[in-house]
């Protein structure tokens, strides 16, 4: 998977470029002084610039930290061999007397994270093998940070908000540094790497200016996609492994026990025993609430970063793994049942796409990053497809017979003939006057509204409710304005009067309420 967290901006020293404020997926420790001893730490190999941007600059190659540690900084800064190229964004307190606050985002950390079952084979394989997950694990992340630069590296000119959107223009790409680290603050096996992209980039209008975070946020789901396919395609190929199915985007190594994964997992259990002791599992406790407190429990267990030998730290992981029963052997055993990749159908994979339960599943458009991650999601686990064979087959589809271009509030999107052909249907259906439906006796339902503790005007949407005889009638009113209390009431009398009722919404919580 892929995370993205803002560093903090602002003028001093770079260690508080590097703080986090969402960085609890990352499990960071607080920076040192120099800012940039968690990345380049010594513990793990060397840095390595990233991005047509930085090799624009003639940045390439690798990153230490006598040599690139204070380019980096520099750059964090919005500077480069001493010139400023961006301008500070300066927030004035509130309390008079307080010092001014640059609040210009320095930068943001993407980082790639393997499936755990990928970390145990790191952790558990012989040197060879563990060449070869690495090696598997770096392709995967430079494919993925290149579509991440193809599709996000742009940059916003005008004014953006108010309801307006700045235009976007290319730029010469990103300007970033990968950081590759072999274990999780618990010393767990955990392989991940840091991409740190600064918050710099050159239009091609010229211009040195901050980056369009919005679309890079927005992206950054596609680029995981992409990450988790090319990994599995790189490991069957190198290694010969096959896979679960894939969910999320996510599949992990068969024949890998989940207790041996669990066993690995140390900083995942301590987060869910927490949020099972503090937040019960309720509707109030589920979505963007249950994220938010995902966020506060992580903070809450992190324990204090260890700098522990890898040697010492695989001596651990063996002996606790063959305890568990999935010993060095065991994995030997595994991998000597070689997984040749699948074929692909093609034909069936685009049909699969284009159908109700493919990109227009959810949402009755999309873009061409939605067909990017179900592509990824539908190919066999393991398929030798690359990224330029998967933009070609993206491209090719949005531009089928069966897709058609639309616009939606980010710009260009799609969506397909046949859930036009739904829409059709669903209008034709809403103006039909050669039936009566759902229509109760109004004397009964005016003396049940009466009855209940509606306010007047849910009465008069519950009455019209149920009194109406057109196919299709909408409700709208702001949230907290009663439209679920008068839709209740008038469920009820449409039972009452043997009228079937049914909910459904996109959330399985909205159609149950």
């Amino acid at each position: 998977m892929i995370t993205i967290a803002a560093l903090s901006g602002g003028g001093g020293a770079a260690g508080y470029y590097l703080q986090k404020e969402a960085g609890c997926e990352h499990e960071h420790q607080q920076p040192d002084r120099d800012g940039v001893g968690y990345y380049v730490n010594g513990h793990d190999a060397p840095g390595q610039w990233l991005g047509r941007g930085a090799t624009a600059l003639g940045l390439t190659g690798a990153l230490t930290a006598e040599q690139g540690g204070p380019v980096l900084r520099e750059l964090l800064e919005g500077r480069f061999v001493g010139e400023q190229l961006t301008r500070p964004v300066w927030r004035y307190p509130d309390s008079p007397g307080g010092s001014r606050v640059d609040q210009r985002r320095s930068g943001f950390d993407a980082t790639f994270s393997a499936p755990k079952s990928v970390s145990v084979l790191m952790a558990l394989g012989s040197p060879e093998v563990q060449q070869q997950v690495r090696a598997a694990h770096r392709a995967a992340v430079g494919d993925a940070v290149g579509l991440l630069e193809q599709l996000a590296a742009r940059a916003a000119r005008g004014h953006q908000g108010d309801g307006q959107r700045a235009p976007r223009i290319a730029t010469s790409g990103l300007i970033a540094a990968a950081f590759e680290h072999s274990t999780s603050r618990a010393s767990d096996p955990q392989l991940h790497t840091h991409v740190v992209i600064a918050n710099l980039t050159h239009g091609v209008d010229g211009r040195w200016s901050a980056l369009d975070s919005r679309t890079l946020h927005r992206e950054a789901t596609t680029a995981s996609y992409l990450y988790q396919h090319r990994l599995r395609a790189e490991l069957t190929a190198r290694l010969g492994v096959g896979w679960t199915g894939v969910e999320k985007g996510v599949a992990e190594i068969a024949g890998i026990p989940l207790q041996v994964r669990r066993l690995f997992s140390t900083r995942r259990i301590q987060i869910e025993q927490h949020l099972a002791t503090h937040q019960p599992d309720s509707p109030k406790s589920r979505g963007r609430a249950r994220t938010i407190a995902a966020k506060a429990a992580c903070l809450i267990t992190r324990p204090a970063k260890q700098h522990l030998a890898l040697t010492s730290l695989r001596d651990r992981w063996v002996g606790q793994a063959t305890e568990s029963g999935f010993g060095p052997e065991a994995l030997e055993k595994l991998l000597a049942q070689r997984h040749e990749p699948a074929a692909v159908d093609t034909a069936g994979l685009v049909r699969d796409v284009l159908s109700g339960e493919g990109v227009t599943r959810e949402t009755a458009t999309f873009t061409q990053g939605t067909v990017l991650r179900e592509l990824c999601s539908r190919l066999p686990a393991g398929a030798q497809v690359s990224t330029a064979q998967l933009l070609t087959l993206a491209s090719n589809l949005v531009a089928s017979a069966d897709v058609v271009p639309v616009i939606n509030e980010q710009g260009r999107a799609y969506t397909t003939v046949d859930m036009i052909l739904v829409e059709q249907h669903a209008l034709t259906l809403a103006g039909r006057t050669d039936s009566v439906l759902a229509v109760t006796d109004r004397g009964r339902a005016a003396a049940a509204i009466a009855r209940s503790s509606l306010r007047p005007d849910q009465q008069r949407v519950a009455f019209a409710l149920l009194t109406a005889s057109r196919p299709v009638e909408v409700v709208t009113g702001p949230a907290g304005s009663g439209k679920t209390a008068a839709l209740k009431v008038a469920t009820e009398q449409w039972q009452q009067h043997g009228l079937p009722v049914a909910g459904t919404a996109v959330a399985a919580l909205t159609a149950q309420g």
